[in-house]
């Protein structure tokens, strides 16, 4: 091949592109416009409207509510379809609770969303908060921590005893657990009366089971586990699961008649079913 043929094709080999300075003008705006986009759906997501503030009884409020509807978040009972569910914790999150946001993102709350990646942006703002010292977005960090198997040991335990010392109804219950996991029984029921006192409504429903039954280190209780019953169905505390435990309950009182074990005692419900005088 002639030298000059040769020359031609290094020349054409090794030409470089060129990019003139609209050319990377367009591109910087291109990946501006991409980053904004991201952190605009992002913080429309992770951030409450900015304009509306709660009262701290709205926030008890929506704060109960919020973790006694996650932990049935993909379950339907008689009068409460997932669907509504999800309703409610969006419309919490439109009201202002920041923390009722995040968990939509990060514990799955929309039904088929199993298989959605962990969001990193949402459960840094989920720590900023509990560092905070804002006691839902602790207890709410127990609980993503707890789905995604984040954290320590050592750091949930702390995280757990900061939320049950401020009286969190999830916290008291997670509490209750670590106990119960290390063979404290009397210890583990007594955080776990707490905590359907303060409002969860699965212990309150743990507490039917195991009165009714007199298992867990329960007493065979059927006054209890009925007073307990009508607290349950409260609709500040129920999530619809009340309505499953109500045939529950008839099998259980039923077998209990059976073994001699009748309804002797009068509790109240306004005084957390302690017997009334």
């Amino acid at each position: 091949m002639p030298v000059y043929c040769l020359s031609r094709v290094y020349e054409t080999n090794t030409m470089k592109p060129k990019f003139t300075r609209k050319d990377v003008l367009i591109v910087l705006v291109v990946v501006v416009l991409l980053v904004a986009l991201e952190y605009g759906l992002r913080n429309d997501i992770a951030q409450p409207t900015p304009s509306l503030q709660l009262t701290d009884e709205q926030y008890r409020e929506m704060d109960m509510r919020l973790f006694n509807e996650l932990r049935v978040r993909n379950v339907s009972w008689q009068g409460k379809t997932i669907a509504m569910r999800i309703r409610l914790i969006e419309s919490m999150a439109d009201q202002g609770f920041e923390v009722a946001a995040l968990a939509m993102e990060l514990l799955n709350v929309r039904r088929g969303d199993w298989d959605m990646p962990f969001d990193y942006l949402a459960y840094h703002r989920l720590k900023q908060l509990a560092s905070e010292g804002d006691i839902a977005a602790i207890c709410l960090q127990v609980m993503v921590a707890y789905h995604w198997e984040r954290e320590s040991k050592h750091v949930l335990e702390e995280l757990i005893a900061k939320g049950a010392e401020a009286g969190h109804p999830t916290c008291l219950m997670y509490q209750g657990r670590l106990f119960e996991a290390a063979g404290d029984l009397k210890r583990a029921g007594e955080f776990f009366e707490k905590a359907a006192k303060a409002g969860n409504h699965f212990m309150q429903l743990w507490l039917v089971s195991s009165y009714s039954r007199g298992i867990k280190g329960y007493p065979l209780d059927i006054g209890k586990a009925k007073c307990w019953f009508e607290i349950s169905k409260n609709p500040k505390f129920d999530t619809g699961e009340s309505s499953y435990y109500r045939s529950l309950l008839s099998m259980w009182v039923k077998e209990a008649e059976e073994k001699g074990v009748t309804e002797d005692k009068n509790y109240t419900i306004y005084s957390w079913c302690e017997i009334s005088k």
